[in-house]
Formats: structure tokens, C-alpha cells, sequence
């Protein structure tokens, strides 16, 4: 199966473009509303993947727990020579587990 790219966009204060991916893709339940994921007995959590966009190209993709994880080194710098700030991952950390919210992923060191 391939990944599935989200229709939410998350803008960046330095210019970049962040849109996530889900392998296997959620499906909703009979009330039209994704289930939580990762819950015993459940469905389990996707993978997850970030992609860097500048100017409509993709300067970098990678694991979603590799962007922000709280085990790991925050990832900071891209191939490209480009710099996240710490605004920029405040931001991303925000409004990615927002959306991923809207999907049924809870924020959590698995996801």
C-alpha cells in the first residue's frame, strides 16, 4: 500500500511547507467519525511520515516521530542546508497533532 497524503497544509513561520502522510489510512466508523487509534483491542497507528515542501518541491521526508520525537534529538536541520527554528518546530509540533487529531492519532511516544 502506498501512503496517503493529507489534505491539511501546516505553513511554517520559515517558509516551509509541511504536509503528512498515514500508511494504512484510517477508516471511519459507522458515525462517519475515525476511531482512536492505538488503543487496546483497537486499531493500530499508522505510519506516519512528514514531507518538507519550499516553492511546491519536496526538500525532505521523513518519519513523523523523527520531526519532534521527545526520545530523539529534535530533527533541526534538513539535507537541503535548511533550518528549523524553534518556532518552526512549536508550530509543527502544534498543528501537526492537530490534524493528526482530526485522524485518530493521539499524541503520544508511539505516534
Amino acid at each position: 500500500m502506498a501512503f496517503t497524503t493529507l489534505r491539511e497544509e501546516i505553513a511554517l513561520p520559515g517558509g516551509l511547507l509541511v504536509r503528512l502522510s498515514m500508511e494504512p489510512m484510517p477508516e471511519r466508523n459507522a458515525k462517519g467519525a475515525y476511531p482512536l487509534l492505538g488503543l487496546p483491542g483497537g486499531p493500530a497507528v499508522p505510519a506516519i511520515n512528514a514531507s518538507f515542501q519550499r516553492d511546491g518541491a519536496t526538500i525532505h521526508e521523513c518519519p513523523w516521530g523523527a520531526v519532534n520525537s521527545g526520545i530523539q534529538q529534535p530533527l533541526s536541520k534538513l539535507p537541503d542546508g535548511s533550518v528549523l527554528s524553534e518556532d518552526d518546530l512549536r508550530q509543527l509540533d502544534s498543528e501537526g497533532w492537530a490534524v493528526l487529531w482530526k485522524y485518530g492519532v493521539m499524541p503520544s511516544e508511539f505516534a
